[in-house]
């Protein structure tokens, strides 16, 4: 029972690291849409 204890929280682990990734992405891709609309919006 130890050892499969141990698997869960190492499961948290990655699914957490997964997670805190994918927000990361999310908010790159955020600023660069941001980015990308203020860039248009002053060539215009």
């Amino acid at each position: 029972p130890f050892s499969r204890r141990n698997n869960n929280k190492q499961k948290e682990k990655k699914n957490i690291s997964s997670s805190n990734l994918s927000t990361i992405f999310s908010n790159f891709f955020l600023k660069c849409k941001t980015i990308i609309t203020s860039a248009k919006f002053y060539v215009k």
